[in-house]
Formats: structure tokens, C-alpha cells, sequence
């Protein structure tokens, strides 16, 4: 009994002794809700879950410039 409560013990303290993380932790899981949102970067996201998420994978910084969609031009080839 004293040696599981020393392994017990141990694997506690043995666990708190993880040097804490300075990254963040990028949120995965959004809704599924369309809500767009335009990005200063020109990128219409579905929601503004979906966009903090995705750039904070990509470790970029954007901004929400409007709700809805981004105004695009259309590509002339």
C-alpha cells in the first residue's frame, strides 16, 4: 500500500513538473454556422471561429474589415 501511494505521488509531482507551454493553442473545432466575415487579407472566412482558428494555425494576424463576404474583382485573363 505505501508503494502505490508513493507511485501515486510520484506521478503526480513527476507531472507538475512539465515546463509550461508560451504557444498558444489554436482552437480546432468551430461551429458550422455562416456567419462570413471579410479578413484584411481579402480571404471571406464562414465565421469569425473559423477565421481566428485558421490563422492562428498559419501563425498570421488578420482582422475582420466587415461582416459578409469580401468585395472580389473578378480575374481577367
Amino acid at each position: 500500500m505505501k508503494l502505490f501511494i508513493l507511485s501515486v505521488v510520484s506521478l503526480f509531482t513527476v507531472g507538475c513538473w512539465c515546463a509550461p507551454t508560451t504557444e498558444e493553442a489554436c482552437l480546432l473545432a468551430c461551429p458550422f454556422i455562416w456567419m462570413p466575415v471579410c479578413g484584411d487579407n481579402g480571404v471571406t472566412y464562414s465565421n469569425t471561429c473559423t477565421m481566428e482558428s485558421l490563422t492562428c494555425m498559419q501563425n498570421i494576424q488578420v482582422e475582420i474589415t466587415h461582416d459578409g463576404a469580401c468585395d472580389t474583382i473578378p480575374q481577367q485573363f
